[in-house]
């Protein structure tokens, strides 16, 4: 007999250990999809936001093209040099709006002149100059003013040369600081907190839009930030071919412990695409959070459907006591409903009340537990019939699994597939006459699971019909338990025994 006992106790704790692990391989196979799934949709949504992005800082670049174009030729139609002072004017009168820091006049020898009449030479924007004349096109850069402030340029070569007081200046330039400029194309998008690079497809970084972080500080070429962070979805293989290949891209990586996007968009000039990199908590932030408190839930939910499985199992071979068994159900739907899974309101079934929704308050913790704990029970009373009890369960799994998917509650309904699926293979089993029998073990885990699935999917989801879904679908074992109370009380015996 002693080792008898030995034998089922060992057939115990292997089966709850086995339990264990299909539940936690369970949880992180549904953490890992659902982080796949807010990957894909943060990614599409950081893509439209920074394709909105490149079409303003197109629309940006462009009108500074046309704004020295303009003035270009107004300079080469100049007649005398009281002229220029009418240009000048209408340069200075427009600063505010055009939120400009400098415009100039300026030649290789890097001599300027500004609008608001200084003049010299100044080798901070020399390399913006230079680069202007070694290709002889208009050019956009960016360089540090010798007072620290990073500023981006606009230059182009002037259609003709022009001499005031004896310098003869061949070139035209437009500056602003990069912050305005950050304003001015994303300053709007998450606070402030988004990155942007403007980067040619060998990866060589042309313009930084004010960047946030110091991922890139230093950096020349977009590509070497690969040398110095994990890839959690995507590479910068990806990223590169779509620059190259002028399309849109996203990946995520982890540096220093910080998870950031990347994403890629493409810009209506030729060999220039725009690059963004933002935090996730930035991002997604919130869904994450939704995340966790769900698996937060969905754990506590399969440790304590565990215990109800070992409880049902110890009672098939030991035949616990009725008030030992209660105790335990009462701490199994206790640790739910502390961690979110609680019943927060019914709709009001009053249609003439001011008051849409009955609100629980301190009551919804304990009416949770009674609803746990009831139709824990209800189901393991009506599994008396063959296949009685596996039927309901069946039929109540696929309503509830119905309306999870009308309402997007994607971890409800894959439960509930789950438990959907197990009552449909059992059932040819258990119908009469039955070959197997699920006992207490796969009752009382069929009701626990009914119930704080349907807290999940019905009372938390859809107050609207709150009160009355859950009834309708879970009515039998409800209904059959009150009747049988009622009928045991009206004979004069204990509710909790047959």
């Amino acid at each position: 007999k002693e080792g008898q006992n030995m034998k089922k106790r060992s057939s115990i704790a292997l089966l709850t250990a086995l339990l264990a692990i299909v539940f936690a391989a369970g949880i992180g196979v549904y953490s890992n999809y659902i982080g796949m799934q807010i990957y894909e949709e943060s990614s599409n949504h950081l893509l439209e936001s920074y394709a909105q992005i490149s079409k303003t800082f197109t629309l940006f670049v462009q009108r500074n093209w046309v704004v020295l174009s303009q003035w270009d030729s107004l300079m080469k139609n100049m007649q005398e040099d009281a002229d220029i002072d009418s240009i000048w004017s209408d340069a200075q009168n427009n600063k505010l709006l055009w939120h400009y820091s400098d415009f100039y006049l300026f030649n290789e020898s890097t001599q300027y002149l500004t609008v608001d009449g200084r003049k010299g030479s100044a080798d901070s924007i020399d390399g913006v100059f230079q680069e202007m004349y070694s290709k002889g096109e208009p050019i956009v850069s960016t360089y540090t003013a010798t007072y620290g402030v990073p500023k981006i340029a606009f230059a182009m070569p002037m259609s003709r040369s022009l001499t005031l007081d004896g310098v003869t200046y061949t070139g035209i330039a437009v500056s602003y600081d990069t912050d305005v400029v950050d304003d001015l194309v994303d300053g709007s998008m998450y606070g402030g907190q988004s990155d942007c690079y403007v980067v040619r497809s060998n990866g060589d970084i042309v313009l930084e839009l004010e960047p946030q972080t110091e991922l890139c500080e230093g950096m020349t070429n977009l590509y070497d930030l690969s040398d110095h962070v994990d890839w959690k979805y995507g590479s910068m293989d990806d990223i590169r071919d779509c620059i190259q290949l002028g399309k849109s891209g996203s990946a995520q990586f982890t540096c220093d412990g910080v998870r950031n996007y990347l994403v890629a968009i493409p810009t209506a000039f030729s060999d220039w695409s725009l690059v963004g990199v933002i935090q996730t908590d930035e991002v997604d932030g919130a869904m994450l959070s939704v995340q966790q408190s769900t698996i937060i839930a969905l754990g506590a939910l399969c440790i304590f459907a565990v215990i109800i499985v070992v409880l049902g199992v110890v009672d098939d071979i030991m035949a616990l006591p009725a008030l030992l068994k209660f105790v335990v159900q009462i701490v199994a739907a206790l640790i739910p409903a502390l961690n979110g899974v609680t019943i927060q309101a019914f709709s009001n079934p009053n249609i003439f009340s001011d008051n849409a929704y009955w609100v629980l308050g301190n009551l919804s913790i304990p009416l949770t537990v009674l609803w746990i704990v009831a139709i824990t029970n209800s189901v393991n009373l009506i599994d008396g019939l063959d296949g009685l009890a596996n039927g309901v369960s069946a039929i109540s799994a696929t309503t509830v699994l119905v309306i999870a998917i009308m309402g997007g509650q994607f971890q409800v309904a894959v439960v509930m597939a789950a438990l959907v699926g197990a009552c449909v293979g059992f059932m040819p089993y258990n119908m009469n006459p039955a070959k197997m029998f699920m006992g207490d073990t796969g009752a009382t885990f069929l009701g626990y699971i009914l119930a704080t699935m349907s807290i999940e999917g019905l009372f938390k989801f859809y107050a609207i019909i709150s009160f009355a879904v859950p009834f309708l679908i879970l009515g039998l074992p409800i209904f059959d338990t009150a009747f049988a109370f009622i009928r045991r009380i009206a004979h004069g015996q204990s509710p909790m025994h047959a």
